[in-house]
This record gives C-alpha cells, sequence and structure tokens, in this order.
C-alpha cells in the first residue's frame, strides 16, 4: 500500500487502491524505554494515534500485528473485540489486524458486513506444518505452537519422567 503510493510499480494485473491519508504499520511494537513505556502501552499509543486521525474523518490504512500481545490473554481478548468492533465504525479505513486469540472467532458474527476473517493456510504433512502462504476466508484452528513445541522434544526435556 505504502510503496504503491510513493509510485512504485505494483506486480498485479490490476491494481486499484484508495488513496490514504495515514499509513501504519505496528509490527514487532517494542517497549519504548525513552518515553517510559511498556509493549502494551506501546501498542496503545499506536492505536491511539490511528483512532485520532480516523476520528478526525481521514482515510486510515493501518496494519496490527498481534494486538495486545503485550497483556494477559483475557485482557487482550476482551479489548482486541471492543478494538475490532469500534475499527468497524470508520468505513474509508482499511485496518488490518493479525491475532492467534482463537476464542475470538466465536465472538465476531460470521459474517459480519464490516469484519472480515482470513488467515494464511498451513498444512500438515506427516506431522509438520508447511505453509502455502495461500490467503483464505475463515479462521484456522490449526495448533501450530503444540506441535513445534513436541517436535522440538521440549514436552519430553520438561517432563519428570
Amino acid at each position: 500500500m505504502y510503496l504503491a503510493h510513493l509510485g512504485l510499480a505494483v506486480p498485479a494485473a490490476v491494481c486499484q487502491i484508495p488513496y490514504y491519508e495515514v499509513v501504519t504499520l505496528a509490527i514487532n511494537v517494542n517497549d519504548n524505554l525513552r518515553n517510559g513505556y511498556s509493549h502494551f502501552m506501546a501498542e496503545i499509543q499506536n492505536l491511539k494515534l490511528v483512532l485520532e486521525a480516523a476520528t478526525a474523518g481521514k482515510n486510515c490504512f493501518a496494519i496490527f500485528d498481534e494486538l495486545f500481545k503485550g497483556t494477559n490473554i483475557d485482557d487482550a481478548q476482551e479489548i482486541t473485540l471492543t478494538t475490532l468492533r469500534g475499527l468497524s465504525q470508520f468505513k474509508n479505513s482499511l485496518f488490518l489486524v493479525s491475532t492467534h486469540l482463537l476464542h475470538l472467532q466465536n465472538q465476531i458474527p460470521d459474517p459480519s458486513a464490516a469484519i472480515s476473517k482470513y488467515f494464511i493456510d498451513c498444512e500438515l504433512r506427516a506431522g509438520t506444518p508447511v505453509f502455502t502462504y495461500k490467503l483464505k476466508q475463515g479462521w484456522s484452528c490449526l495448533k501450530i505452537g503444540k506441535i513445534l513445541f513436541e517436535q522440538a522434544g521440549l514436552a519430553q526435556l520438561l517432563s519428570n519422567d
């Protein structure tokens, strides 16, 4: 999105990109020790800046990777749902939010006119996760973390047997 706005070529047969006044990427958000922000507070500040721009009527494009991973899972789930519902009010903006919070799947109406659910496909081949890098509609419930944890032998190393 950003590079297309700068005029760089887009590798596609056809590309129509709306103009966004604000383009924000919140990926690998870190603590901000200079300003005294924890990881979670840095996430809050990033979201607040985007929301202030959207509330002011600006067309925003924002990507939030693993929003609210800096807090406990119960808080993260509740405020992520509140955030998704709130972001869906800004019709001239586009927000992409990635999450591993599987329980959100049942809390977002399906189909929702304002919120679409997609996942990057992954297949198990001989018990090993293999990413196809195909974007598919819906929600993945594949628990890859547990599979990789066990394949690395960590469960066995941590057992008392």
